[in-house]
């Protein structure tokens, strides 16, 4: 018999967009300003799961940079060139708040964050590239980046964990975990009412483990599917906001950046990094026209 009754995964879905649209439109009414975590954890349902959720399970979401962004991973940021403009230098591709003048996913105008494509150096390009929506025709210049050693115990958090995991494969290990741990209990208690004519309390603390990391899987699972979805429209400031209140959540409990999904190229991730500072240039820059 099974011990848990797994509910249609589409009333998770419709539950976490619809609380997720009703934090956009809150930002957007000027509920809460993108920064002022009191007010948005007061007047969201989303935030407030998030906070309650993470709280709990960040372990899971947590990485070190150095494993993150590894010397086997090429670190790449593309920027647009004009056909007139002098050979790019590094500092081309360092973030400058006098350049920066739109909304970044997780970073409003004028925020220094260092944004990289990660992957092997095919994976990587192209996903630099797709990220600053190029289209044939235009030329840019690709830049790779190494981490700094002093930020390779720094930690990130990596919202891409249950990237490559289904529902069906989490809702099943939990499940053999419970058999697994119901055996066992069930074996421990008879044979203590063998030797010693009294059953122990059983021990429930695996299951409680083996929960939590099924809690954590299947909400970043719902994160990247029903969340980092491509932005279909020019207003970026309503798109973004909810993105750039969960950034100073976690700005504000001392994480160094956040590890997600591209949602314009399946194949690539990206990192943001609150440091501009904790990854450098390297190598010749590339120019390509797309």
């Amino acid at each position: 018999m099974s011990l848990f009754e797994f509910s249609d995964i589409s009333k998770s879905e419709k539950t976490i967009q619809r609380t997720w649209d009703d934090f956009r439109s809150a930002s957007a009414a000027g509920v809460f300003s993108y920064n002022d975590l009191d007010a948005a954890k007061a007047n969201t349902t989303f935030l407030k799961v998030f906070d309650d959720l993470f709280s709990h399970c960040h372990r899971f979401f947590d990485a070190s940079a150095g494993s993150v962004l590894s010397p086997s991973k090429t670190l790449m940021r593309a920027g647009r060139l004009l056909p007139a403009d002098p050979e790019p230098t590094y500092s081309r591709f360092i973030p400058n708040k006098d350049y920066i003048t739109k909304h970044n996913r997780f970073s409003p105008p004028g925020v220094e964050w260092l944004y990289l494509a990660i992957g092997d150096s095919c994976v990587a390009e192209n996903c630099a590239l797709k990220e600053c929506r190029a289209v044939a025709g235009e030329l840019f210049g690709l830049c790779q980046f190494k981490l700094n050693e002093e930020y390779s115990e720094k930690t990130l958090v990596d919202l891409t964990i249950a990237e490559d995991v289904q529902y069906e494969d989490l809702n099943r290990q939990l499940e053999n975990s419970a058999d697994d741990i119901r055996a066992r209990e069930v074996k421990e208690a008879v044979d203590g009412i063998m030797r010693k004519g009294y059953a122990k309390t059983p021990d429930v603390s695996d299951i409680k483990k083996e929960f939590t990391k099924w809690a954590a899987y299947t909400y970043a699972r719902l994160l990247s599917k029903q969340i980092f979805i491509p932005v279909e429209t020019e207003d970026k400031e309503l798109m973004y906001s909810p993105f750039q209140c969960i950034a100073q959540y976690l700005l504000s409990l001392g994480y160094e950046g956040i590890v997600y999904s591209s949602t314009v190229f399946p194949e690539g991730k990206n990192v943001v990094l609150f440091d501009k500072n904790a990854a450098t240039p390297i190598g010749k820059i590339k120019k390509i026209n797309v």
